[in-house]
Parts: structure tokens; sequence; C-alpha cells
């Protein structure tokens, strides 16, 4: 549904739309709610390869033929303004710390690409907290309660994976709010 509407690679009728039941796949490897300047947060992600379908079934993207090199996710980092507003915080490479996977900035958001292990699709990675404020890490929607839309191409084929979930330690707007002094 969100390629053949979104990027014009066909009718969406043309494909096979598989839903996907997931729930946890993204957390804070250190969900404190207070942080110094200076430290690391850590994202983790693991996408394991057979996941619940709606309304019932599974789904193996090993036999899905899923090109590893496109399975990730975007997130952004949002600071308080004032007034219970908050704004996309710029970052750039050397606010990102790569563990598994790849993360690196573009533009607003935060791209995170797994790496294919034996457990399914894996990424670690951190970011720099270089500045005191309040802070949201969320989809890099800033509409509420938005979640993360995972992106996984299934190479050659005519399906259309709808994966998404939100961060496991957000909050009822899907956010994850903290405080770095």
């Amino acid at each position: 549904m969100l390629c053949a509407s979104m990027c014009g690679c066909g009718n969406e009728d043309d494909y096979e739309n598989i839903q996907v039941d997931a729930a946890e796949l993204t957390s804070i490897e250190n969900p404190d709610q207070i942080f110094e300047v200076g430290d690391v947060i850590y994202i983790n992600t693991a996408i394991p390869f057979v996941l619940p379908t709606l309304p019932s079934g599974t789904v193996d993207f090993r036999n899905v033929e899923v090109d590893p090199q496109t399975v990730g996710f975007s997130m952004a980092l949002y600071r308080k303004t004032g007034f219970d507003t908050y704004g996309v915080v710029p970052l750039s490479s050397e606010f990102m710390v790569e563990d598994t996977g790849q993360a690196f900035p573009d533009s607003e958001v935060i791209r995170f690409v797994c790496v294919e292990t034996v457990n399914g699709y894996e990424n670690r990675a951190g970011i720099i907290l270089n500045e005191a404020g309040t802070y949201q890490l969320r989809s890099s929607f800033l509409v509420p309660a938005t979640p993360i839309y995972y992106n996984l191409d299934p190479a050659g084929n005519s399906l259309l994976i709808n994966l998404q979930a939100f961060l496991s330690q957000s909050n009822e707007q899907g956010d994850y709010t903290f405080i770095v002094e």
C-alpha cells in the first residue's frame, strides 16, 4: 500500500498487501528519563524473520527474498522549543554512533539501515546528546501517535509489506520523552 501510493510503482491492486502484526521491534537500550550532556542514547532494532500477519498467519522474510540492504526505518529527534512545542534537531554524522548496521542523518530524519543476522534484521546505533533540554524521539512524522514505518522491499515480488510499530518505551502519543541536563 505505501509503495504503490507513494512512489508510483504501480496500481495497488497489482500487489499482495501483507499487514504484519508487530510490536516492540525498536527500543531504547538505556531508557533513562534523564541523561547528561555527552551521553549516548542507543536505539536497538530487532526484526525477526518470522512475524504474525493480520488477520491470521505468518510471514517468513527468508521466503520473501527481501533485499537486506533495503531493510530500515527513519526516526527523528525533537527538542522542546517553548510553549510545549517541539522542533526537529538537525544532526550531523559526528553525533551518530554506529554499532550494528548504519545510522545517518538525512535532512530532518535519522535513517537506520539494518543488517541481516541469523535471527533476522538488526540495527544498534546511538545519538550523542550534545545539548541540554527536553527531547522526544519518535517516528519521523510530527503527527502524534504515528508508528515507525519499516521498509522491507521484496526483490522482484509483487508484495507490499506493511510493517509498523511504536518505539517500545513510547507513551500513548508515540513519543519517548527524556531530559538532557
